[in-house]
């Protein structure tokens, strides 16, 4: 290697740590905003690894749920217990179309630890490999209760 052309490749490993600084930040901040604009509009990320079996919520959908985010995303038959029981088949099954390769936006019923019922509109869908194997599901829930509410009054 050249003199110079070790010089240069020496600099950039000096400034990497400033940039790799920089670019958290920035994700960081990025992070932030998208937390709360999750919590204006009460809209929650969530995803499953199906290879991993990793689960991932947003703090939005903790709060939606009214689980501890301090915990781990719930087991697929446990986030089920939130649905409404007369939900639950609904809910189940177009999860399973999902996995087939049907993305959905579907409403449903919650009921949280204390008892109260909540609606939601839930959106998925599955990623595939190159196999057409479903590796990955993800979407998002958005409370709409008071919407709701608000509808039925008029």
């Amino acid at each position: 290697m050249t003199t110079k052309a070790y010089d240069s490749l020496e600099e950039k490993v000096k400034s990497h740590p400033t940039e790799l600084e920089e670019v958290y930040k920035a994700l960081m901040e990025n992070k932030k905003e998208l937390s709360e604009a999750q919590k204006m509009a009460h809209i929650g990320i969530w995803d499953w690894d199906l290879i991993t079996n990793e689960k991932y919520w947003s703090e939005e959908m903790y709060r939606i749920y009214g689980c501890n985010p301090q915990e781990l995303a719930p087991p697929y038959n446990e986030f089920l217990n939130y649905v409404h029981p007369a939900d639950r088949d609904f809910v189940d099954n177009v999860t399973k179309e999902a996995l087939k390769g049907k993305p959905y936006a579907i409403d449903f019923r919650i009921v949280l630890a204390n008892g109260e019922e909540r609606i939601v509109h839930s959106l998925g869908k599955a990623i595939f490999d190159e196999k057409n194997t479903p590796v990955r599901i993800g979407g998002a829930i958005q409370d709409i209760t008071e919407h709701k509410k608000a509808k039925e009054k008029t």
